[in-house]
C-alpha cells in the first residue's frame, strides 16, 4: 500500500475507515458502508451502490472490506479520479438551484471555516477569477485553475 499513496493520504484513509467502522470490527459489510455513508451526508447513495462498493474492494471474497481493502479500493478510485469533475462536484453540493453559482456569503463562509481553510488573500485571489454580483460562478474558477473548457468533459 505505502507504494500506492503517500503517507499523508493513507492517514486520511485511515480517519475515513475508522468513521465507516462504527462497531469497530475492522471491517465494512455493504450494511455498514450504507449506513455510516448515509450518516455523513450522501443521501443518494443505495444499498446496490453500497454492495457493488463492497464487491469492488473485496479482494479475499468474504463479503467485507478490511482496511487494506478499503486503502486499495479507494487509491484506484483517486487515481482514476479527474480533479476538474472533484472540483465541480464539490462545488454543486453548495449549488442548491443547479444555477452554476453559489452565494459569495455562502462559499466564502465554506472556504474560510472547513477542511483546510482559506485565507483572507487566497479567499479574495479566488474571488477575483469567479465572482459578479454576489455569486460565485465556479465554471469560471475551474476553467480558469484548468486553463481549459470547465464542464465540458
Amino acid at each position: 500500500m505505502a507504494a500506492i499513496v503517500d503517507d499523508g493520504l493513507l492517514e486520511e484513509f485511515e480517519t475515513a475507515f475508522s468513521l465507516l467502522d462504527k462497531t469497530k470490527t475492522g471491517e465494512l459489510d455493504a450494511e455498514a458502508v450504507y449506513a455510516a455513508l448515509r450518516t455523513y451526508g450522501l443521501r443518494d447513495l443505495s444499498k446496490s451502490d453500497a454492495k457493488e462498493m463492497v464487491e469492488e474492494g473485496d479482494l479475499v471474497g468474504d463479503g467485507a472490506i478490511d482496511f487494506e481493502e478499503f486503502s486499495t479500493m479507494m487509491a484506484k478510485k483517486l487515481s482514476s479520479t479527474d480533479p476538474e469533475d472533484v472540483i465541480i462536484d464539490a462545488f454543486r453540493k453548495f449549488d442548491w438551484k443547479g444555477t452554476g453559482s453559489i452565494p459569495t456569503t455562502e462559499f466564502s463562509e465554506a472556504l474560510t471555516n472547513l477542511g483546510d481553510p482559506l485565507t483572507s488573500r487566497e479567499l479574495r485571489e479566488m474571488l477575483e477569477v469567479c465572482e459578479r454580483d454576489g455569486q460565485v460562478y465556479y465554471l469560471e474558477f475551474v476553467k480558469a485553475m484548468f486553463g481549459q473548457k470547465a464542464g465540458s468533459n
